[in-house]
């Protein structure tokens, strides 16, 4: 921390992994309202300004018996491939000020300066002894606090870089010096994760009336408030809580002085320690408005069902939007730079995989599905134990039922499970993978489309009667010899319901299988499947079909609509009722039996439909494309 002046403040965005080709980011923290990336090649003189000099005569050393002299050359601060590079050289005596080393240090003092929001940058930072790069802020002149500390330093981040897991944040209050006064906290890299130095990390503050939070690759690891005020020591200054104006941001990579000691002549001379650059890929501040969120995939673009789709492209977003980690940490440590755990894998081909699996997390993919029909999803999993357990969910329903996990003999054994069997729908889909029990590791997963010997045109189940009716379409096939319909109440213990013995025909018209179940069914989802048994051919299955039991099933279709749309299963005298999505009802219906509404001349967007059944009321969300 710094002792007398300088000290850090950041400005740090999202959510990107480590390497650069994947710059889409999720807007988490409001409107984005001044950034730089870095990605011409020279300095934007319109957002920043440089400090040369050291410091001299008013303040030698820069108030902290720092060895550097600043300066505006391409060798100390650059821009190239996307980067900011400021670069600290071994520069004895240089220009005759007594100083050893050159760098650089920038600021946007009189440019940009803000009160409140979030700032954050992406930074990968040097090593060595004596190297001291920073990122903060100072009160944009004039305030009504007076000189510092009286006015307040906001440092999001300083480093030292003989301690190279670990940074500070602080902030540096009180009476002038030598009766200042700093509070700050630390952040350590878990040991997994590498060093500061091997990899970039983003640096944040969040700002807000009464209260600033610091943030290191969204893990929150410092708060000060206002009230209670937490600032320990308590300010020995009338004005206690000076961060209530507006601040501007500093970059810089300081040499020796008091927080960081001075570089070894040894080292020095021995050409091992400099050169060394901090390099920062961005500088990005919010106003930490409410905005609504457009999720996206990973790549920009769906990724085929059909493919090997990695663990840890989920999908671009926040926390609650895109994906769901119980704790504050990625204790992996790698890949990207958000609390879902990702580590270095063991697993053929070797890349990442998602571990520390918590009940209650989950990951969204955006998935094309290419075509409708039956689907097998493999998953590659290893675990110690078999208490692990998941689900997937598409679009929000419930498509496998829960997916148990075997031990797999270890944290670093791969064994691809499948759950066959599965029903989904052509189009742009969400597919969430939802843990119910934690306890493995997650590395890729994939679908394959199943052929079916067996044409199956319908399959479908319904509530009527108190009873759920089972309805199959089919075109015979001459070696088919049984249907066995098969039921489930979680699609993980099945028993057979009925059997049908089929008559073997080359006949090629329509078939229809239909069976009533009324047995215990009230209130309760069942889960069915078709078996077919073969003469000469392994036994095969349909798409796992539910209805809720003892409520009424309703379908609409087609959604997405353009000229109409089909409530089906509506059996007694039902209302129907249209409204935007803000609830404005703009139609009502009567009906007794399924009914086709036309939809050609809504204005497109989201409608909610609600049927009112004697018995229930059933809630649907339709889109009019």
């Amino acid at each position: 921390m710094n002792t007398i002046s300088i000290t850090i403040l950041t400005l740090l965005l999202l959510i990107v992994p480590s390497i650069r080709v994947n710059l889409l980011y999720a807007q988490c923290h409001g409107n984005l309202v001044w950034n730089d990336e870095f990605n011409g090649t020279s300095l934007d003189m319109t957002k920043w300004t440089y400090d040369i000099g050291n410091g001299c005569p008013s303040l030698c050393g820069w108030g902290n018996n720092e060895r550097q002299y600043y300066t505006n050359s391409p060798t100390n601060v650059s821009v190239g491939g996307g980067y900011l590079n400021i670069t600290a050289l071994y520069s004895p005596n240089h220009l005759g000020s007594g100083a050893d080393f050159t760098s650089g240090r920038i600021h946007t003092r009189d440019k940009f300066s803000r009160t409140y929001g979030r700032f954050e940058a992406r930074i990968r930072l040097p090593v060595g002894v004596g190297s001291w790069p920073a990122f903060w802020m100072l009160p944009q002149p004039p305030n009504p606090y007076g000189g510092w500390p009286t006015s307040g330093e906001i440092d999001i981040m300083e480093y030292r870089g003989d301690i190279t897991n670990q940074v500070d944040g602080t902030v540096h209050y009180g009476s002038a010096w030598p009766a200042n006064q700093w509070d700050g906290n630390q952040y350590v890299l878990p040991v997994s994760a590498g060093n500061f130095n091997n990899d970039f990390h983003i640096f944040a503050v969040e700002w807000s009336p009464g209260q600033i939070r610091w943030y290191m690759d969204q893990v929150l690891f410092k708060t000060e408030t206002q009230t209670p005020n937490t600032l320990n020591p308590p300010s020995n200054h009338a004005v206690n809580w000076p961060w209530n104006q507006p601040f501007y941001i500093i970059l810089n990579y300081a040499l020796g002085g008091w927080y960081s000691g001075n570089p070894t002549t040894a080292a020095i001379l021995a050409g091992t320690t400099f050169p060394q650059t901090m390099q920062v890929d961005y500088v990005r501040v919010y106003d930490m408005a409410a905005l609504p969120f457009t999720q996206q995939p990973f790549n920009g673009t769906p990724v085929n069902i059909t493919s090997t789709i990695q663990a840890e492209h989920y999908d671009i977003g926040c926390n609650g939007d895109a994906w769901f980690d119980t704790d504050a940490v990625n204790n992996g440590g790698r890949f990207r730079n958000e609390t879902p755990d990702i580590e270095a894998c063991t697993d053929a081909g070797a890349g990442f995989n998602i571990g520390w699996i918590e009940a209650t997390e989950w990951l969204e993919y955006t998935v094309n599905i290419p075509n409708s029909g039956v689907y097998n999803l493999s998953f590659r999993i290893a675990s110690p134990n078999t208490t692990g357990a998941f689900r997937i969910e598409v679009d929000g329903t419930n498509v496998t039922g829960t997916i148990n996990v075997p031990s797999t003999g270890g944290w670093t054994n791969w064994q691809t499970i499948t759950r066959t069997g599965i029903s989904l729908t052509a189009g742009t889909r969400i597919l969430r993978f939802y843990v119910i029990n934690g306890g493995f590791n997650f590395n890729y997963f994939g679908g394959s489309l199943v052929s079916l010997p067996v044409s199956v045109f319908d399959f479908k189940a319904t509530y009527k009667n108190h009873c759920n009716q089972i309805e199959l379409f089919y075109l015979p096939d001459p070696n088919l010899t049984s249907i066995q319909l098969e039921k489930s109440s979680d699609m993980t213990i099945w028993e057979i319901a009925d059997v049908m013995s089929v008559t073997q025909s080359p006949e090629s018209s329509m078939k229809k299988y239909y069976y009533e179940d009324c047995s215990s069914i009230l209130n309760k989802i069942s889960y069915y499947r078709i078996r077919f048994e073969y003469t000469d051919e392994p036994p095969d299955y349909t798409h796992i079909i539910s209805v809720h039991s003892g409520m009424t099933s309703i379908n609409i279709y087609p959604n997405p609509a353009s000229q109409y749309m089909i409530i089906e299963g509506i059996s007694e005298k039902s209302n129907v009722h249209i409204s935007t999505v803000s609830g404005v009802r703009i139609r009502t219906y009567e009906a007794s039996a399924d009914v086709m509404i036309p939809v050609h001349d809504w204005p497109t967007g989201l409608y909610f439909i609600q049927i009112e059944t004697p018995d229930d009321i059933v809630n649907k969300l339709i889109y009019k494309k």
